[in-house]
């Protein structure tokens, strides 16, 4: 879920950032740069008191919009270089032909991004997969807890020596879908990674 929505919301904020002008357009993508610079781990006392506030402790949801928002900054930078470096003749092109502005983005320049899609799906699928630190945080109903909190838990149980033969085991485990991810990917992802490279003004 939190891939899914990752891509679609950062793809579609990136294509109006790139695609269109409009007043606090700089600032808006000043404030995205930003907030690049501050690690999550500071907001974790925030996030803790909003999920209290709202009734969201021990949410998976909660985990799907943190991690959704964080992955907020960087991606639409990303994403918004490289569809600057596609011409706009090409929108214009498909406007003359009677497209929307979502056909355009639906069916020409998305097509056309495939390689930083690929790469941001990727990024956006191996953080909640591998991520301790907020689940941790956030989730104290064993029926909730994600794959790094049950290996955790597992190898290391009250009064019993640590096993780390099955935290070993685990862990090749939790690996095995980011590889086969990476090796299906691999030949989109240094094209997507230079393909965005370019932030453009």
């Amino acid at each position: 879920m939190t891939m899914i929505f990752s891509v679609l919301i950062n793809t579609m904020t990136a294509f109006v950032f790139a695609r269109f002008d409009f007043k606090g357009k700089k600032a808006g993508l000043l404030s995205v740069l930003i907030l690049q610079l501050f690690p999550g781990f500071m907001s974790l006392t925030a996030i803790y008191m909003i999920a209290l506030n709202f009734n969201m402790l021990d949410n998976l949801n909660m985990l799907i919009i943190c991690y959704v928002a964080g992955s907020i900054p960087v991606n639409i930078w990303l994403i918004k270089g490289n569809l600057q470096n596609l011409p706009k003749s090409i929108d214009e092109a498909a406007y003359i032909d009677g497209a929307s502005k979502f056909q355009v983005f639906w069916r020409i320049l998305l097509p056309l991004s495939t390689p930083i899609l690929s790469f941001v799906a990727l990024m956006a699928f191996m953080a909640p997969w591998m991520d301790f630190m907020l689940p941790r945080f956030l989730i104290r109903n064993q029926d909730n807890q994600t794959l790094a909190i049950g290996l955790f838990n597992m190898s290391s149980q009250q009064n019993v020596a640590p096993d780390l033969t099955a935290f070993c085991a685990g862990a090749i485990l939790i690996a095995l879908p980011i590889t086969v991810l990476y090796m299906s990917f691999q030949r989109f992802l240094l094209t997507g990674i230079s393909a965005g490279a370019n932030k453009g003004e």
